[in-house]
């Protein structure tokens, strides 16, 4: 489906439920349940644009649909939930009811389109989770998964940028969370030498002074029954992680720095940067963000071929800062470098980027992937985490430039995501492996930050009866 489409067409029907579950939320009772479970079903109807695992359009089919069911709910639907009449939305219960009953009779004439595929598509709605890119500041997304596992919210897929990608896998290995193995394996990376020193130049990545390791730090965590390496495709929970390919000629003007121009105190764990090599690489990111001819946002692990690479590459790729950190797999990794190379010859490439550089959430990335089929069903919640403005002290002042490229990619994701945090407080940018008292103090500021989003998760994504049962309630006023 085009996206212009979607923004004109199925985007007021989401603003709509989102609607519904902040009123919800701040007076449970403005309505009865079948009356509320019915207009949850109507709008969850109208943002179909496929159904099942094999994309069956319904665009078309519910044109109409769409069109009468907007007219009849534009008026008494509001997306402020202050300004939601629940009197007047009641008495359009009945109608929107007739509208359901008779665009689910045209879907269900669809060849190939049975009902008990419409009912779970539409009285499911699963969560996807993106988790931008945001070097230190980005642990404060702890607190959020933290909170989502509390509410049994499982994520059905993830996209990660960056810090993103790196917690995205480690999330996505177990169906299951556990914070505090998240906090172990955290430890592990500080304790070991994920960050080499004076490393070779890379096959892969634009060059840094530093070179992530992310193999030798967490290589054990991600070992499958026959000792491979987990790939994306593998994982518990599916994956994509965005990585930025560069253009030939856009590579840094000048070679990178070496590690030692770091704080002679922090040169053995390097857990923290200093001023001086964060702005270097900041100034590179920006000048690559602004440079949009010369770069191209890749989805890893959202075609089958990339869906191969070993999740632990795919997300050192994606956190690889130019002009401070690069990523190289060893070279006996004969399968990362074969899908690398393809990717490099199908798109030009010169190098492989932090995904920073083509967005910090890239929202629009990950609703044309559910639109492909990522997920079987196209009805989803897409929440979008960011933490570019969670940055303390002097780093906020060294994020504005990048900000400021970044903007108008913003406001062209934004249209894509149904909720979105811009966490305000956390750990600092320079803090790439910060102490685990620093973590926590991230966690929960996270989670402070992310509660009043859970709690309006929960009133959006509640399951919904199938339709026979809701038509049958709203009947009989029950």
């Amino acid at each position: 489906m085009d996206a212009q489409r979607f923004i004109d067409e199925f985007r007021p029907f989401r603003r709509g439920e989102l609607g519904l579950a902040r009123k919800r939320v701040s007076d449970p009772g403005f309505l009865p349940g079948p009356q509320l479970d019915a207009l949850r079903y109507a709008l969850r109807l109208a943002q179909l644009s496929a159904l099942g695992p094999g994309g069956r359009s319904c665009v078309e089919a519910l044109a109409g649909y769409r069109l009468d069911l907007l007219q009849l709910l534009a008026p008494v639907l509001p997306t402020d939930p202050d300004e939601i009449d629940a009197a007047a939305l009641a008495v359009r219960v009945p109608a929107a009811v007739r509208l359901v009953e008779t665009a689910r009779r045209r879907v269900l004439e669809t060849p190939l389109v049975d009902a008990d595929t419409l009912e779970r598509d539409v009285t499911h709605k699963p969560l996807v989770l993106l988790l931008g890119g945001a070097a230190g500041c980005g642990y404060v997304y702890l607190g959020a998964l933290q909170r989502l596992a509390e509410l049994a919210l499982l994520p059905s897929y993830i996209v990660g940028c960056s810090i993103g990608a790196i917690l995205a896998v480690l999330r996505a290995r177990t169906a299951d969370f556990s914070l505090a193995e998240v906090y172990a394996e955290l430890r592990a990376l500080r304790r070991s030498s994920v960050l080499q020193r004076r490393p070779p130049p890379p096959r892969y990545t634009l060059p840094g002074p530093l070179q992530l390791n992310l193999r030798d730090a967490l290589g054990h965590l991600f070992r499958g029954t026959g000792g491979d390496l987990l790939r994306l495709d593998e994982l518990a929970i599916p994956v994509d992680v965005l990585v930025t390919g560069v253009g030939r000629g856009a590579r840094g003007s000048g070679p990178a720095q070496p590690a030692e121009t770091t704080d002679p105190e922090r040169r053995h764990s390097l857990t923290r940067l200093p001023l001086k090599l964060a702005g270097r690489a900041l100034e590179e990111l920006t000048a690559l963000a602004m440079s949009r001819r010369l770069v191209t946002p890749l989805f890893l692990g959202a075609d089958a071929n990339t869906a191969g690479l070993p999740a632990l590459d795919a997300a050192g790729f994606s956190a690889c800062i130019p002009q401070l950190i690069h990523y190289e797999p060893p070279a006996d990794a004969t399968d990362t470098a074969r899908i690398v190379e393809e990717l490099f010859e199908r798109h030009d490439l010169e190098a492989l980027a932090d995904g920073v550089v083509s967005t910090t959430t890239p929202a629009r990335m990950t609703w044309e992937a559910i639109e492909g089929g990522r997920l079987g069903s196209r009805s989803c919640a897409i929440l979008a985490l960011n933490a570019m403005q969670a940055g303390r002290g002097p780093t906020r002042l060294l994020l504005a430039p990048l900000q400021h490229a970044f903007a108008s990619r913003a406001q062209l994701d934004k249209p894509f995501w149904d909720l979105g945090v811009s966490f305000r407080h956390g750990a600092s940018l320079i803090d790439l492996l910060p102490s685990e008292s620093t973590l926590r103090r991230a966690t929960r500021t996270g989670r402070r930050e992310f509660e009043p989003t859970a709690v309006l998760l929960g009133a959006l994504l509640a399951p919904l009866p199938d339709w026979p049962e809701i038509r049958a309630r709203a009947s009989m006023g029950t």
